[in-house]
């Protein structure tokens, strides 16, 4: 494939949403060095797979052209750890690196692996949010680490190189950024409430790179701040600034309930976050669970198909990545 007239569709996409001439000066640079390791790096049994991934960008031109701003955003605005992390394990790791040991697996075992984990180092957290689940836990256990460990040696071993983190609060877990940083071929997506995020916990993570954090927001700081205490969105929004100027990729986790589903399904909360620097989403729409359910917080079934419906829409018109927990089942075989 000819790399140059991707590379002129790519500048005209960075024009139209936003990046600066040096940020896409600096993008195409780095997307170019990347497709061209791609291609170098592959061995005979992945070339077909390489080959793919390069008409694969083709057409998401003109098909899905906010996937590729997305890819265009992190390229300009990460830093050089956030960036590789992002092509070396989150790209390569699971399109080229993982297809043989999911072929074995596969042989062997009838099914394929996971592709991700999901890991609770700690209930513990600092907060006591509306509705959440983990004061149902006991709040003075955490995992032990060398636990940890062994789960994340049999992970890779499984070609899984993409590990969720949640809580209780991950940053309350005693030193977990050495333990990010004991597995360097690991992308780690930790979901925080940022508020045990400071300006040396953020320049740490800009230099190991794979950690993404996902902070928890409600909507703007007035629904934020009723459902996770006074206080708490001016703070994960001074981290928010703090991360993207340390080029570190983050994003945010909202809950949709009755009360602020059609905020979060809004053009201007997105728009907001965005701005903020924010380069992927997830939403899990309320569920009551825990010691004392409210059912009264749930979404109505009209709320969750405005959710599906602007999920949709976002895909075709935002430069961001946004996952829907529960509408998006379908899209990954549930």
């Amino acid at each position: 494939m000819d790399l140059l007239d991707p590379i002129k569709a790519i500048c005209a996409l960075g024009e139209q949403v936003g990046l600066t001439p040096s940020e896409i000066e600096k993008a195409t640079k780095r997307i170019s060095l990347a497709l061209a390791s791609v291609m170098s790096t592959a061995d005979s049994d992945q070339l077909p797979d390489s080959t793919r991934m390069l008409h694969g960008l083709g057409k998401n031109l003109t098909d899905n052209p906010m996937l590729v701003a997305w890819g265009l955003k992190i390229a300009a605005r990460t830093n050089d750890h956030v960036f590789a992390k992002f092509v070396d394990n989150f790209l390569l790791g699971t399109v080229l690196e993982r297809k043989p040991i999911v072929k074995a697996m596969a042989k062997e075992l009838g099914y394929h692996p996971p592709s991700t984990l999901l890991i609770n180092p700690t209930m513990r957290c600092n907060l006591r949010c509306q509705g959440c689940y983990a004061h149902s836990f006991n709040q003075k256990t955490d995992m032990d680490r060398g636990l940890i460990e062994k789960i994340l040696v049999e992970a890779r071993e499984l070609g899984i190189q993409f590990i969720a983190v949640t809580g209780g609060e991950p940053f309350l877990y005693p030193e977990i950024e050495d333990l990010f940083g004991s597995f360097p071929d690991i992308n780690f997506m930790v979901y925080t409430n940022a508020q045990e995020i400071d300006a040396e916990r953020a320049k740490r993570l800009a230099e190991l790179g794979n950690v993404w954090p996902a902070i928890s927001v409600e909507g703007f700081e007035k629904e934020t701040d009723l459902r996770r205490g006074p206080g708490v969105y001016r703070k994960l929004s001074d981290v928010m600034d703090q991360l993207k100027s340390n080029g570190v990729m983050f994003g945010i986790s909202t809950v949709p309930t009755r009360h602020n589903t059609e905020l979060l399904a809004s053009d201007e909360f997105l728009d907001h976050y965005i701005e903020k620097g924010a380069l992927f989403g997830w939403v899990f729409t309320y569920m009551p669970v825990g010691k004392n359910p409210d059912p009264s917080l749930m979404a109505t079934p009209q709320q969750r198909e405005l959710l599906r419906q602007t999920s949709l829409n976002w895909r075709k018109t935002k430069p961001i990545f946004m996952a829907d927990f529960w509408n998006d089942g379908p899209l990954c075989g549930g």
